[in-house]
């Protein structure tokens, strides 16, 4: 193995280019130094792990990091950043994703995870066991449908209005519903829309949108076509 002098900057670069993961043995000043720690990096994003705790703190390196197309930063070393509102607010515009690895001060910060989903409602897809404020959750719908999709299971679970917007996207919530929903006309025949999750409700249940006992309703309406045809 060829011995490399790290004291110069321009063979360093190479040798980091061709295998980053040789950042792990460097010098303390090699992993603080920006610019090894970007060559490194290019070649494999894993060796950000090694970058120095100054390096993982500044932001202009974490975003030169994401530019590189290291997305998710924090993924491999943790940073102060992830504190900072300020900080994770620009990460976030630059990659929404990030939004996940915020501290879980500002996850519990329902007045920041806000202002993040009003900015950018596919916030939501990322944090959503930290958003508890219904009326704020039944407006977030009402503004992008398929975001009822990511409510957690068993959130909400009583709530009509709510698991209403969830299965119009996602049927199989039809199981989590609290039983005094379950009976429910207007989940039934929301639920009639969806013949894999109607598997679920009972016979007598399903007699309450008119259907026979144990038809599935694309089953139903083929029946209804073919005695139109006689």
């Amino acid at each position: 193995m060829a011995i490399i002098d790290w004291t110069n900057k321009g063979e360093a670069t190479e040798y980091l280019k061709a295998d980053g993961m040789l950042l792990r043995g460097a010098p303390e000043e090699v992993k603080d130094d920006a610019d090894l720690v970007l060559a490194a990096v290019y070649d494999t994003e894993e060796a950000l792990a090694f970058a120095s705790d100054r390096l993982i703190a500044d932001l202009s390196f974490v975003l030169r990091c994401m530019q590189y197309g290291v997305r998710l930063p924090f993924s491999y070393k943790q940073s102060p950043l992830q504190d900072d509102e300020e900080a994770m607010i620009t990460l976030t515009r630059e990659y929404l994703p990030i939004v996940q690895f915020a501290s879980d001060r500002l996850l519990n910060n329902e007045a920041f995870i806000k202002d993040r989903i009003n900015e950018d409602t596919d916030t939501y897809i990322y944090v959503p066991d930290y958003v508890t404020d219904r009326d704020f959750l039944v407006d977030l719908f009402k503004k992008d449908i398929r975001l009822a999709s990511v409510v957690p299971q068993g959130k909400f679970v009583d709530d009509k209005e709510i698991m209403l917007s969830c299965l119009h996207c996602v049927s199989y919530y039809y199981i989590m519903l609290d039983e005094s929903l379950k009976k429910d006309i207007d989940i039934l025949n929301k639920l009639f829309r969806h013949p894999k999750a109607f598997r679920h409700v009972a016979p007598e249940d399903k007699l309450k949108v008119g259907l026979r006992f144990n038809v599935l309703p694309n089953e139903y309406w083929l029946v209804r076509q073919a005695r139109r045809r006689r």
